[in-house]
């Protein structure tokens, strides 16, 4: 039996069972439409194009959408909006599961609220249209059957997405595929290949305080900005990348963990930030290029407690200024200037490597050694491969085979009040 609401009307509630092409569909103005009332069971609304189907067409506007049962559609889209709701709510004991979408918008939507199952087979929530205000999720969303990064849990543009503490979002290609907007996370977030990717020209703000893992675990992308803070809490883990810049100036901060297993951070682009006062980490090997920190930045900040720890590099530093007050180190070097790179190095911390610090060929570096630094080498303290280098020691500088290596020349080194050793 298939149904049509055709509004003005107050109040829909079903019991039973509704099928059909469109099972249920929304024609004018409906206020609460109920899928079995709490409590109580056998609401299904089963169809094959839409469970729940609000035409635009026929000025469809759907205030508020109430499942404590079961909506599905066999061959597309669960919940399918071509016109105006206003909000849904998923109860704990509610599943939504769509062949192609779990819930879909093309038009206007303003609020998701789900504490039980959403889920598609190819997207669980796709925010297209004009986006979703707010999005809070409490229980599962889910998507895809394949690693194609369009197989995603969450898709779309919102003011504000808020995955609880309880909350899972989890894509097999993508967990959430992101338009814009802000993004908190208390819960998890996970994608076979990305688990947060922010799409070409979004400006996104990311707050996370649980986990958001994945092959790379946040990719901003070519033309996007972003600002991510991960607290004390949060856990940041990509098999390859933590975080992967490929966009526009990007600004961290970590009080938490951020771990790659090739690189932890990776700050395409220019005039990046980062402040650490937790962990980042990077690599199972000793090649260089497995580096916990990669990229350009304006400024980057390890504070008293902060750790940068390369398997390979600790910091490899394309260009800018490293302020050190915590620990930096890297199986092979510590701090990398690379070629061409102009950097300014800072430190009243430790820098630790079999090469503390390195200014590559054609890099030029100013280095700075406080009374409570310490830049210690295995190999080289400091080893100057390219263009004229600056130090001044007021701390230790050691290397086991030579403290300071000026290659290159015009080189100025101050030591005053300092320990060079080898």
């Amino acid at each position: 039996m298939t149904i049509t609401l055709t509004g003005p009307l107050r109040r829909f509630v079903n019991h039973g069972s509704i099928s059909g092409t469109y099972a249920l569909t929304v024609d004018g103005s409906v206020g609460v439409l109920t899928n079995t009332r709490a409590g109580k069971t056998g609401g299904r609304i089963n169809g094959v194009s839409a469970g729940v189907f609000v035409d635009g067409a026929a000025a469809g506007t759907l205030f508020k959408l109430v499942n404590n049962g079961i909506i599905t559609a066999s061959g597309l889209d669960a919940v399918s909006n071509t016109g105006t709701i206003v909000n849904i709510l998923n109860n704990a004991t509610g599943t939504i599961h769509g062949a192609r979408f779990g819930i879909v918008n093309f038009n206007t939507m303003n609020n998701i609220t789900n504490f039980g199952t959403i889920s598609g087979d190819y997207q669980g929530v796709a925010a297209t249209g004009s986006g979703v205000r707010t999005l809070s999720n409490s229980g599962v969303i889910s998507g895809g059957h394949g690693l194609g990064t369009d197989n995603i849990a969450v898709n779309g543009t919102f003011k504000l997405l808020t995955n609880t503490a309880s909350g899972a979002i989890a894509g097999s290609g993508t967990g959430i595929w992101f338009r814009g907007g802000d993004i908190e996370n208390a819960g998890a977030v996970s994608g076979g290949t990305y688990g947060v990717f922010v799409d070409s020209g979004s400006n996104a703000t990311i707050a996370n305080t649980g986990t958001i893992t994945g092959n790379d675990a946040i990719v901003n992308w070519y033309g996007a900005t972003a600002t991510i803070t991960n607290a004390a809490s949060g856990l940041i883990d990509g098999v390859r990348f933590g975080i992967s810049n490929l966009g526009e100036p990007i600004d961290i901060s970590n009080s938490g963990s951020i771990h790659g297993d090739f690189v932890g951070v990776a700050a395409g682009g220019e005039s990046n930030t980062l402040t650490n006062s937790g962990e980042i980490s990077a690599g199972q090997g000793l090649g260089i290029n497995q580096a916990a920190v990669n990229g350009n930045f304006a400024l980057l900040t390890n504070t008293t407690s902060g750790a940068i720890v390369g398997s390979g590099t600790g910091i490899w530093i394309k260009g800018g200024e490293i302020d050190n007050a915590g620990s930096v180190s890297g199986g092979t070097y510590g701090v990398f200037v690379e070629t061409g790179a102009n950097a300014t190095i800072d430190n009243a911390g430790t820098i630790t490597g079999n090469d503390a610090i390195v200014n590559w060929y054609g890099g030029t570096a100013t280095i700075t050694n406080a009374a409570s630094g310490l830049i210690d080498g295995v190999r080289f303290g400091i080893s100057n491969l390219g263009n004229p280098l600056d130090i001044s020691n007021a701390g230790s500088i050691h290397g086991d085979f030579v403290g300071v290596a000026p290659g290159g020349s015009t080189n100025t080194p101050a030591a005053s009040m300092a320990t060079l050793s080898a």
